[in-house]
């Protein structure tokens, strides 16, 4: 754990020229406690929230997506837009569960701040052209979130050949 970083944080990966797939990591209940019940507490939320049925929440949490797609616009250097889509979210089941444990942690004096961590979603993005630069917008929602972007260099490692040298 020491080596992970708790922000909330988005890596953007140039795979080839004209793909870049994007992975969120981040603290998804906030986020979704911004997006469905800014007004309320925390508290309220995890309360509230925690004791929906499970179809429901269910549904809160596609409404959150919705609005989180919207917020996240990939616009290339032209101007063009870069679609997101083979969207990837948490299972609710698991969200919910997590909000009914701080729920859990609140009603025993905790301060419902037990378990937190991040979530990962994931997207897909490709377009025709040759992909330079592109500029992001995130959801207001998620909060403050570093921006991590890189191409990665990929070689094939025979077997018996010399050892690959990696350069950073």
């Amino acid at each position: 754990m020491a080596h992970e970083l708790p922000a909330n944080r988005v890596a953007l990966v140039l795979r080839d020229d004209t793909h870049v797939s994007l992975t969120a990591f981040i603290d998804y209940t906030e986020a979704l406690h911004q997006t469905l019940a800014p007004q309320q507490t925390q508290q309220e939320f995890l309360l509230q929230y925690s004791t929906l049925k499970p179809s429901d929440f269910r549904a809160a949490a596609v409404q959150a997506h919705a609005l989180w797609r919207e917020g996240l616009r990939l616009t290339l250097a032209t101007g063009e837009p870069l679609a997101a889509r083979q969207w990837q979210w948490p299972d609710p089941e698991r969200i919910q569960a997590s909000l009914k444990a701080r729920a859990m942690n609140l009603l025993t004096g905790g301060d419902g701040h037990d378990q937190i961590g991040v979530d990962e979603i994931h997207a897909e993005a490709t377009v025709a052209k040759k992909i330079g630069s592109l500029s992001v917008a995130l959801p207001q929602q998620w909060g403050r979130v570093l921006v991590v972007s890189y191409r990665p260099r990929q070689a094939w490692k025979e077997p018996g050949s010399a050892p690959l040298e990696v350069g950073f």
